[in-house]
């Protein structure tokens, strides 16, 4: 056996033995890295991804949660064809801190929110808006119960209508930029208030001894009542400006005639009749 023969002999044998040592460390290797990968896949339970398009998706649930199986936040969008949006699902709190909770917006071909059902700190709530996403009109939860309002095309209020915290229903119409008439209730019954543009009682409507009118002059002070004395008779009271009682045209204590007396300013009786 010549020397070259030999050579090429002991280059067969290191090779090999190369090999064997390569496969070895790989599969080390693999046993070494293995328990990471295995921990790795479990903590891994699904896909972080800032986009994921698909023509199908198919599935018995959607969880939207944190790694640790939190729900802080997320949102769904559902969008058409040409990009806009038909549905918006989210849930969590905006910055202001009004919305907490779930909040389901849907939108219009414009891309613009039309009614929206969502959850607040006092309860649940929605909102209708006109097709260019301006206000219409509100249903919610508030602490005395429910509140409902209706905006005109400047997204000013026109009509409210409230539970107040007398446990009682109040319902309020706007004219232009104030308010100008309540319908509600006190201990005595119904209440009707016309308002004038200052916001101040114009006529009064109650139930007080069955029935009452007020007249109120510009001033804010009554100038005069119409209404059921405590007798059950009828009574009108006349005040000046300054709501002095100037006069009363009511019936007698004995109920056998009308009585009529003329007051002072300071409520002293100048005239009565009988």
């Amino acid at each position: 056996m010549d020397r070259l023969e030999l050579l090429e002999r002991r280059l067969n044998r290191l090779e090999k033995k190369n090999r064997r040592v390569k496969s070895l460390l790989v599969i080390a290797c693999a046993f070494a890295v293995l328990p990471y990968l295995v921990a790795a896949t479990q903590k891994q339970k699904y896909v972080n991804a800032e986009m994921v398009r698909a023509d199908t998706v198919q599935a018995k649930e959607f969880v939207f949660s944190d790694e640790d199986g939190s729900i802080t936040g997320f949102k769904l969008t559902l969008a058409t064809q040409d990009a806009n949006r038909g549905i918006g699902v989210s849930y969590g709190s905006d910055l202001m801190g009004f919305f907490s909770g779930t909040s389901i917006s849907v939108y219009n071909t414009k891309g613009k929110a039309v009614a929206s059902l969502y959850a607040d700190k006092e309860g649940g709530g929605v909102e209708i808006d006109r097709d260019d996403g301006k206000a219409a009109a509100q249903l919610f939860a508030t602490a005395n119960g429910g509140k409902l309002n209706i905006q005109n095309s400047e997204e000013m209020n026109v009509i409210v209508l409230d539970a107040t915290p007398d446990k009682v229903g109040e319902l309020s119409l706007y004219g232009p930029k104030f308010h100008a008439v309540m319908l509600g209730a006190d201990s005595s019954g119904g209440l009707i208030r016309v308002l004038n543009k200052s916001g101040a009682d114009a006529v009064v409507l109650n139930c007080i001894y069955g029935g009452n009118v007020g007249i109120v002059n510009s001033q804010g002070n009554v100038a005069g009542i119409l209404g059921v004395s405590p007798l059950g008779a009828g009574n009108f009271l006349l005040y000046n400006k300054d709501a002095k009682k100037t006069g009363q045209f009511t019936t007698l204590a004995d109920d056998s005639s009308g009585g009529l007396q003329l007051f002072k300013p300071d409520g002293s009786l100048i005239y009565h009749a009988p």
